[in-house]
């Protein structure tokens, strides 16, 4: 990150990088199935994956959650809200919402929240632009994908979304953020009511760098919409629209467009 937003030409360097080809869904999918956990992501059994990460999963609701907060939901209740956050991972949600679909009052889902938070098992990520509020990730994507298995939502070429690609890409930010050497910094995200988005956006040392991410082999009509919307508030920033082809581009001063393989 920091040689990303100290380089004259940040297109050289990051040119330098391994690029999203051919192999790129591949390396994300593993990234995202495995996440980091130890004892759980070095295995290379799926299946012995799927029974640790289980009894992970259990543990944490069952005991940690327990130990923050009071609650007299069972664990079938509890995993069942968790299953609900994994598919609303990194984008806006209304608490009654999800309160609703999983079947608890907005009160204890707002309670489950702050417990979830304090065992380290969800990250809050602060929203910024016109809509106020906040989106959730998982602190270990690996944990995520489980959930999200639970539900029938296997991971595959075919079914790589934009959101698979952004909490890939939160997790690699996130790790540079938490145990980069001396790098402090802000994670945050950007939205409008008009539609705006900036999926991260990061800031640390006096730098504002923004990525949107998108699945075309070129940026969309829509990130640059967006990127021009972000900028009006942060003129100084530097903004990245990653996409899955392999060309690299100045669109103009500070906006660049870079295959997503080059942030990995």
């Amino acid at each position: 990150l920091r040689k990303v937003a100290r380089a004259t030409q940040p297109l050289d360097y990051l040119s330098s990088r391994p690029m999203a080809k051919a192999g790129g869904i591949a390396k994300a999918q593993e990234f995202l199935l495995k996440g980091g956990l130890p004892g759980i992501c070095f295995l290379r059994s799926s299946a012995m994956r799927v029974r640790k990460m289980r009894s992970h999963i259990k543990t944490i609701l069952d005991r940690d959650l327990r130990q923050v907060i009071r609650t007299d939901l069972d664990y079938l209740s509890l995993k069942t809200f968790l299953e609900e956050l994994a598919l609303r991972q990194g984008r806006s949600f209304e608490l009654s919402a999800l309160a609703r679909d999983s079947r608890i009052s907005i009160n204890t889902a707002r309670k489950l929240l702050s417990g979830l938070e304090s065992v380290f098992l969800i990250r809050t990520v602060r929203k910024t632009g016109t809509s106020a509020g906040r989106v959730i990730y998982f602190e270990d994507q690996g944990q995520a994908s489980f959930l999200l298995a639970e539900r029938g939502l296997q991971l595959g070429a075919g079914h790589f979304r934009v959101s698979d690609w952004v909490r890939c890409l939160f997790q690699q930010v996130l790790a540079q953020l938490n145990y980069g050497k001396d790098l402090q910094g802000t994670l945050t995200t950007y939205e409008t009511r008009g539609g705006g988005l900036m999926d991260l956006v990061i800031q640390f040392e006096g730098h504002t760098l923004g990525l949107s991410v998108g699945t075309g082999n070129t940026a969309s009509p829509s990130q640059i919409k967006s990127a021009q919307s972000f900028r009006k508030q942060h003129p100084k920033s530097r903004v990245f629209l990653l996409h899955l082809g392999e060309a690299s581009r100045t669109l103009d001063e500070r906006l660049y467009e870079v295959p997503i393989g080059a942030f990995f």
